[in-house]
């Protein structure tokens, strides 16, 4: 391995994969006419590890870039009638040509509201259905279910998307789409939608404004991020909606809704009910959570163990070098961990000295060095990665010594991200922590990061 490659590669990785795609892959869901024409990507390929000039060539030049590798997507699965049931209804879809058959099992049927008088009740058209008039319908798509209130038109998607969702009669529009993991891996984002909404309405519509953020979980405790917005003149007319972000794992899914800034208020509860009610087949969720305790957490393909605390969230990857993106419980922050393949002396560190240093109590002046030897090994210029100094510290957990680098990752003009970088070292093994959210918060929870870090092993 060529010296210093390993590290060099991932930080590389942490930009193509991490942030490189939101903002293109963002916009490009809302400049279409009609609206979402632009799919997923292509499936990607893992970049090469190769020499340190290379790997700057595809940071630099990338934008949306492949970084996770991931099979090849086979055709949409056929939408499919479920076997009936009291309650909700289910309406079959058209299915798409050449399609496989699959049956969800059915999302749990949603709690009864007693409807009020009748002389108070109004009709679908003269208010919009609300989550209390009428009875959901649920829809399939490949692997993916949802609840919509009775009188909204759900139909099969195309160009990428999975469900294209309508009000008759009303301005309203709404389509559900996998965003793909080469741009956007499915945990990090939720976080950022979370932490750094403001960043992601600029990038879709620099006029729009940023009206509300809500965080929950569906029935089957995946996480969802609501970002509201709303606009005077976007795309040519004044709007308002929002994008809820879901994530079985590693692939993310978007659903977005909006309105007229008038007919928007009567049907967010409904549509808020409708993104709750984002069922996926089992096989689509890959995230694992430490449940009951500490999760003695093993990756038998990777060689990846660890011990993650208890309420982390930990997704495989399927890529050697970064073998797993984790979150906190509150999806506060999210990142990419990786382990080196050899030692940190084949990465040009000294690893014992600063170990040694922290031991002493005098490592202060040995971890500014070896933190500086990082940022060089980085190589990336000021825009690229603004490090903050003050974000820098060094610690000492169970005999392991590890670094925390901060800083601001500036991935184009309109995307500057908080980024803090773990970097933990014994003479042995080096593993990397690339973590992305709001700096307070992870700060907060920095302590379970530094158990992380230390427990992190590759195994053979």
């Amino acid at each position: 391995m060529r010296k210093y490659a390993w590290l060099r590669y991932l930080l590389a990785l942490a930009v193509i994969a991490g942030m490189a795609g939101p903002a293109t892959s963002m916009a490009a869901g809302f400049d279409a006419s009609p609206m979402f024409q632009a799919g997923p990507s292509d499936p990607g390929t893992a970049a090469a590890t190769t020499g340190l000039a290379e790997v700057a060539r595809i940071v630099r030049a990338t934008k949306g870039g492949a970084a996770v590798p991931r099979a090849a997507q086979g055709p949409a699965l056929t939408v499919e009638e479920l076997a009936p049931t009291p309650e909700p209804q289910v309406e079959e879809l058209t299915p798409t040509p050449e399609s496989a058959v699959v049956i969800l099992v059915p999302t749990p049927t949603p709690e009864t509201v007693e409807p009020v008088e009748e002389e108070m009740a109004e009709t679908v058209e003269e208010a919009g259905p609300t989550p209390t008039d009428v009875e959901p319908i649920q829809y399939i798509n490949a692997g993916v279910s949802l609840l919509a209130p009775n009188g909204w038109l759900v139909e099969p998607g195309e160009f990428g998307t999975i469900f294209n969702i309508e009000i008759p009669e009303t301005e309203f529009v709404g389509v559900v789409q996998p965003l793909g993991i080469d741009e956007f891996p499915g945990l990090m984002a939720v976080v950022l939608f979370k932490t750094q909404p403001g960043i992601f309405v600029a990038a879709i519509d620099p006029g729009a404004q940023l009206t509300d953020v809500a965080f929950f979980f569906t029935g089957q405790q995946l996480p969802v991020a609501k970002i509201s917005l709303s606009s005077e003149d976007g795309f040519g007319e004044a709007g308002s909606g929002a994008i809820y972000l879901v994530s079985p794992g590693l692939e993310s899914y978007a659903l977005y809704a909006f309105a007229a800034p008038d007919a928007w208020p009567e049907v967010e509860a409904a549509t808020d009910l409708m993104a709750e009610s984002l069922f996926f087949d089992p096989a689509l969720i890959e995230v694992v959570t430490a449940e009951g305790g500490p999760l003695d957490y093993v990756d038998a393909e990777s060689g990846l163990r660890l011990v993650l605390p208890e309420g982390w969230q930990i997704t495989p990857t399927g890529d050697a070098d970064m073998p797993a993106i984790i979150a906190d419980p509150h999806f506060e922050g999210a990142g990419l961990l990786g382990v080196a393949p050899g030692t940190p002396e084949e990465e040009g560190l000294d690893a014992g000295a600063l170990v040694q240093s922290l031991e002493s109590g005098e490592g202060l002046a040995e971890a500014a060095s070896m933190t500086q030897a990082i940022l060089e090994l980085m190589d990336f210029s000021s825009e690229e990665f603004a490090f903050d100094e003050t974000l820098s510290e060094a610690f000492l957990v169970d005999g392991i010594a590890v670094l925390r680098i901060g800083g601001l990752a500036g991935f184009d003009e309109m995307l500057d991200i908080p980024m803090m970088l773990y970097v933990a070292m014994d003479e042995e093994q080096l593993a990397l922590l690339i973590l992305f959210g709001a700096e307070e918060q992870i700060l907060i929870m920095e302590p379970e990061i530094l158990e992380i870090m230390a427990s992190v092993e590759r195994i053979e």
